[in-house]
Parts: C-alpha cells; sequence; structure tokens
C-alpha cells in the first residue's frame, strides 16, 4: 500500500490549503490519482472553488510503503 502526503496550494496567493495523507490501496496508481484524490477531499470540505481547480497546485510531498 502506498500513503503520500498531498500538499494543495493557492496558486495566487501562495497560501497552502490544505495537506492530506491519502491511502491509495493499489500498487498501480500514478501521482494524478493521489492529486484527484486530495482534490475530492479539498472539494468535500468547500476549502477550494471545484470550478476552478486551475488555480491550484498539488505537491506530492512523501511517499512510503507498507
Amino acid at each position: 500500500m502506498y500513503n503520500s502526503k498531498v500538499t494543495i496550494t493557492d496558486k495566487i496567493s501562495n497560501n497552502v490549503v490544505m495537506e492530506y495523507i491519502i491511502d491509495l490501496h493499489s500498487n498501480d496508481v500514478s501521482v494524478a490519482d493521489y492529486f484527484d484524490e486530495a482534490w475530492e477531499c479539498a472539494v468535500d470540505e468547500s476549502l477550494v472553488n471545484p470550478l476552478r481547480r486551475s488555480d491550484y497546485e498539488f505537491i506530492l510531498v512523501e511517499e512510503t510503503i507498507h
């Protein structure tokens, strides 16, 4: 299993919106999969404008194998 921390940052203000620990239970996942999962969490928590994903930067901070 892969555990990664994804940071979402507002591109205009450079403020960190949120950091999420994302658990994807597959060995066949891409970085984009982690970003998509983090984006869904941020949208669900009303932390981002769901229509403006391009206004945010996604950074994969760390990755560990369990």
